[in-house]
């Protein structure tokens, strides 16, 4: 079936008219999107959905424009999070000019902070996390990165009690979006972004707040039993420990491989590189994490549960996920 001439560009029109059909049109845009760029590539030839893709990018501008519009002028959370939950949808596909030369990031940025919004606001800043360019746009990246800190450091005060935090559903749903944009922005460019100076602080800001956000208040050395009398954890992988605990496998793998040659002598130690001395200080507080935060062996779990003559009462994760959480933490 044809892409309709104007469709999008009609539906952006319809929506520039009167506020509350917003929403109505944001879905319109976004199944249409998903249906082209998810759907499609199931059941249309790649000649098929290459003339769609073209289709719907000439039409990219006056939708691009109304989401702005909608994030610049509305006042009404549903509108703004409709427009945001359609843009995330777009982003993958969107030109890279819309992304990085126009206001869109810093009115993404400022939204983290606004309530009712934020979530959606950091799904759309991490789907532009996730993109790998050219150097050309590291500062963006930077910028992108620093901006969001920022408005971290708003909501996030150094006595923030995080085991509070994370008892309360909305605050746990935005720590853990925020640890996910940290984490997807660093894997992408944690090396560009070290070989910029000004950014050296920032960048320990960042890991420190993934720290600070997996502790829940019960570090360093807590056993299981205490931890989950404290604060209600419990010794299953939860999501936000799960996303910090992968991002910290890949930053010791990294730094490992930064290690400069020993010589001829293997016995001998090795001087730090200096993203290792410039890590040293997040990777004893990430040792002590682990060791607080860490879970039950399964085979020891097991054998207690046996011996104190009762079923496992819901607080372990029984399958593969939960033994390889384990071994990687």
């Amino acid at each position: 079936q044809a892409w309709p001439a104007g469709y999008l560009t009609q539906l952006a029109k319809a929506a520039a008219t009167s506020e509350p059909l917003v929403p109505h049109v944001m879905f319109l845009v976004r199944t249409a999107s998903e249906e082209v760029f998810e759907s499609a590539r199931h059941s249309m030839t790649s000649a098929k959905v290459k003339e769609l893709k073209l289709a719907i990018n000439l039409e990219f501008a006056p939708v691009y424009e109304l989401c702005l519009h909608a994030l610049r002028t509305s006042s009404s959370a549903a509108v703004v999070r409709a427009t945001l939950q359609t843009l995330n949808s777009l982003l993958s596909w969107a030109p890279l000019g819309i992304v990085f030369d126009s206001p869109l990031i810093p009115m993404l940025t400022a939204l983290v902070g606004r309530t009712g919004v934020r979530d959606e606001a950091l799904d759309c800043l991490t789907s532009i996390a996730q993109l790998k360019l050219g150097s050309m746009h590291d500062a963006a990246f930077g910028r992108l990165y620093c901006g969001v800190l920022a408005q971290a450091a708003v909501l996030i005060s150094p006595t923030t009690d995080f085991a509070a935090l994370r008892r309360d559903d909305e605050a746990a749903a935005f720590l853990r979006r925020l640890a996910l944009f940290i984490t997807t922005l660093l894997r992408a460019h944690d090396r560009q972004l070290e070989k910029r100076y000004e950014l050296e602080q920032p960048l320990l800001t960042g890991h420190n707040l993934l720290l600070d956000m997996s502790t829940s208040g019960t570090w360093p050395y807590v056993d299981s039993d205490a931890r989950s009398d404290a604060d209600g954890d419990s010794d299953e992988p939860d999501e936000l420990l799960s996303i910090c605990v992968d991002y910290w496998l890949r930053l010791a793998t990294y730094l490992c491989s930064e290690l400069p040659p020993s010589g001829d002598d293997d016995r001998l130690p090795r001087e730090p590189s200096p993203q290792q001395r410039t890590y040293a200080a997040v990777l004893r507080r990430m040792r002590e994490v682990i060791v607080s935060r860490m879970p039950r062996p399964p085979d020891l779990e097991d054998a207690d549960t046996a011996a104190r003559g009762r079923a496992a009462d819901g607080r372990r994760v029984t399958d593969n996920d939960a033994d390889v959480f384990y071994h990687t933490m």
